[in-house]
């Protein structure tokens, strides 16, 4: 592999180290995951192993985020001439790498996974290829990075410092606390507990991307390629692990940016700790950033678009136009709609140099529009091959043309009726455009949080241009640097562009779906972080005589971090709970903690955390992943080998609309032929399941068919009558029957309702044999225009 610079400098023995440390690193991680395999041996284990693995974990995020790095590294190398890539500084070629990189395994991850290579032999030998093949890059960057380190150590310890050594010390720590609490300290929340997880197991128990019965994670998840390729790497805790560092060379992007800006300044600092905070910070009774699921790696990847197509317009444009078509790929791998987005706004920039006659810039975003395009039909395409169905978004649109023999071999017909069924609900309870619409809006943009960051240079602005006319000796001065200036200007309305485009959607879309699209719009937080800190500069690009230096490159960007925090916690008193999770995250890194007692402590609606104790020890009397269909969707299992399904989520049956409808030797004989065999309800949790509104499951027939295998008292494990079950009795039948009968807070789901429209629609969509004919089956819409 070339280095920076296109030639192949002396390779002395501080180099020949390092080239070694890399690959000998990488054999052991390997090695480490392989032989302990730490999940499934060690779970309750405390005490120098989980340290021991802490500390392989944190090896592998740095080695893990060198393999992402080094084939776009290749590409970079490759168009780039040697002076092009001088004049990048090493984070902004860093960045760019990563960038180009993430693309790339995006799509090899889906090529591999469609073609059922999801083996660990077959994943460690290709990393391996990789870090040899990058050894020689890696020892010269980590020769020339001590080289550099070292000096600037030694002046912070002497006491002299730079505005940027003070971002990087400051960027720095919050990483590092952000890779404790987010990346090592498990968690997910509730929808990571009952589905998501338990899709990317699937996935790699069936060695490929083939449809599962974790059935609608298939459009959402299969293309969360570096998910997959941790988890093959080390064990099934490393979503985490591969999310935290497109998180940490986005921040890595908001600072390169701020510092072209704003150089020798706390810009850098300021907006990519306000970025790096956002995840530390637990708004909501999930906790923080979610590194598990890929909402966050959707807004590193955004960001990272975001910062290519700026840095274009400062540098040579055609890597960095390369580096937002992988970025935007790597989106369409994982969810079509935001590249989509991307592609759109790519367009619009190819409209507007087509207006300005500029057709070199045209055709480049041209190219950059066919490329994300090419890629987000490949994954329709994919998806329509193999499961008749492009995507179960834009729902109306995509059963016009869907296949109901695939969909039926697959045995999701009844679950695309309740899909249909539940956002048909969700538009019913939409909120008519009003105030509320704009609060809604204003939530997704996340501008109760950012408004001080967002808000802050204007007032800064006015206060300065106000003592400036007010005092003889502040006058205006021009620009001192016209260059910062003019690009300052270009990258705050090439931001605010794409903040319409996405505020838009927001609005016309995200709406229909405002629970999921509040999940996903974490985006916002990145983009407006660098439109605000673009607006600020050019705002204040025209110093004034005295003291302007200090104001504009030190006490304005300090003033709006420390706003935005004190801010954060008068609006959700951040404080208390981070001190909490700190602790907790320092006491499971050093080893105190297990694995399952740093689970119990995982954020969640409930005490429990992650780990409910009627669901652990209900599956504790079944073999090691016997599947346990839940009538509660709160029976979070995350211990190894409990198997919890629950409704939506798993397919459960394709023959659903049996069950539901069926008699109740049919509807036993069809959950038999499905393998499921184990039923649990719990007392003191909600109940949200189809299941209790079949024939077979109604408290009048129930006890029939079924007993009890197990119960404490709370929690009922329900299986087929035998000679190891005991009756069901009326303790367990008031308490089943008064949590079927409870109204829904928010009558979204109705399954009551829904179950006899499955038993009656369902057959008639597997009859349909000509586009257009499946919507036209869903009945109740009739009803509810009438």
């Amino acid at each position: 592999m070339p280095d920076e610079f296109g030639t192949k400098p002396y390779f002395g023995t501080a180099q020949r180290l390092a080239a070694a440390a890399l690959i000998i690193g990488f054999i052991g991680v390997v090695a480490w995951f392989g032989g302990v395999d730490f999940y499934h041996r060690h779970f309750f284990d405390t005490g120098p192993i989980v340290a021991a693995d802490n500390v392989v974990r944190v090896i592998f995020v740095a080695i893990f985020s060198w393999l992402i790095y080094a084939p776009g590294a290749v590409i970079a190398a490759l168009v780039m001439p040697p002076d092009e890539r001088a004049a990048l500084t090493p984070p902004e070629r860093a960045v760019l790498g990563f960038g180009i990189g993430l693309g790339i395994w995006h799509v090899a991850m889906l090529i591999l996974g469609l073609a059922g290579l999801y083996y660990r032999p077959v994943i460690v030998g290709l990393c391996l290829a990789v870090v040899v093949a990058s050894a020689r890059h890696f020892a010269n960057i980590a020769v020339a990075g001590w080289r550099s380190f070292a000096p600037g150590f030694a002046a912070l310890r002497q006491g002299r410092t730079t505005p940027e050594r003070i971002g990087i010390v400051l960027i720095g720590i919050a990483a590092v606390w952000l890779l404790l609490l987010r990346g090592l300290f498990p968690g997910g929340g509730g929808d990571y507990y009952t589905h998501y997880f338990y899709y990317y197991l699937e996935v790699l128990n069936n060695h490929g991307l083939a449809p599962n019965d974790v059935w609608y994670h298939y459009y959402y998840s299969k293309g969360s390629g570096l998910a997959f390729l941790g988890m093959l790497l080390t064990d099934p805790e490393a979503p985490a692990l591969t999310t935290f560092p497109c998180v940490v060379f986005a921040a890595v992007a908001i600072a390169t940016l701020a510092a072209r800006m704003a150089p020798n300044s706390l810009w850098p600092a300021a907006g990519a700790v306000i970025y790096l905070f956002y995840y530390l910070v637990s708004f909501s009774a999930d906790g923080g950033g979610q590194f598990q699921k890929d909402h966050e790696e959707i807004a590193a990847l955004v960001a990272l678009t975001a910062w290519a197509l700026c840095m274009e317009q400062r540098a040579a444009p055609r890597p960095f136009r390369i580096m937002a078509a992988a970025t935007a790929i790597a989106a369409a791998m994982i969810t079509p709609p935001i590249a989509i987005l991307l592609g759109f706004f790519v367009g619009l920039l190819a409209a507007w140099s087509m207006v300005r006659r500029r057709w070199s810039q045209m055709w480049g975003y041209g190219a950059v529009v066919a490329a994300v395009t090419a890629a987000v039909l490949a994954v329709f395409v994919v998806s329509y091959l193999q499961t008749g169905l492009a995507s179960d978004q834009a729902l109306d649109l995509m059963l016009r043309f869907a296949d109901p023999a695939r969909l039926d071999r697959w045995g999701v017909i009844p679950q695309i009726i309740a899909v249909a069924w539940i956002r048909d609900n969700y538009l019913q309870w939409e909120q008519p455009f009003g105030r509320a619409t704009l609060q809604e809006i204003a939530d997704f943009l996340r501008l109760r949080f950012l408004w001080p960051f967002l808000s802050g240079p204007l007032i800064a602005v006015v206060v300065l241009r106000m003592s400036a006319a007010l005092s003889g000796w502040w006058r205006l001065a021009a620009p001192r640097d016209a260059r910062s200036a003019a690009m300052s200007k270009q990258i705050a309305w090439r931001l605010v562009a794409l903040v319409l485009l996405l505020a838009t959607v927001a609005l016309v879309a995200g709406r229909a779906q405002s629970l999921s699209f509040a999940r996903l719009s974490s985006f916002f937080v990145p983009v407006l972080v660098m439109l605000a800190i673009a607006g600020s500069v050019w705002a204040l690009s025209w110093p004034l005589t005295r003291r302007d230096d200090t104001t504009l490159r030190l006490i304005v960007p300090a003033l709006l971090l420390v706003g935005t925090l004190v801010a954060w916690q008068s609006h959700a008193h951040w404080t208390s709970p981070l001190r909490r999770e700190t602790a907790n995250a320092m006491r499971f890194f050093a080893g105190s903690y297990s694995l399952a007692v740093a689970y119990s402590h995982a954020n969640s609606p409930y005490p429990f955390g992650a780990i409910n104790p009627g669901a652990l020890a209900a599956a504790r009397q079944l073999p090691n992943g016997t599947p346990i269909w839940s009538t509660n969707v709160d029976s979070y299992c995350m211990v190894p080998g409990c198997l919890i399904e629950s409704v939506i989520s798993f397919k459960m049956s394709g023959r659903l609309d049996e069950i539901l409808g069926g008699d109740p030797e049919l509807a036993k004989l069809r959950l038999q032929q499905a393998g499921l065999n184990y039923f649990l309800f719990m007392k003191d949790y909600r109940m949200i399941d189809l299941l209790p509104f079949s024939r077979l499951f109604a408290p009048e027939t129930i006890s029939r068919y079924l007993g009890v295998k197990w119960s404490d008292g709370s929690t009922f494990l329900l299986t087929w009558i035998g000679p190891d079950t005991t009756p069901i009795g009326p303790d367990f039948l008031e308490a089943y029957a008064r949590r079927r009968a409870e109204p829904e807070v928010v009558r979204w789901f109705r399954f009551d309702e829904l179950a006899p429209v499955i038993a009656a629609i369902a057959p008639r969509l597997r009859s349909a044999t000509h586009w257009g004919e499946m919507n036209a089956q869903l009945t109740w819409r009739n009803a509810q225009q009438k």
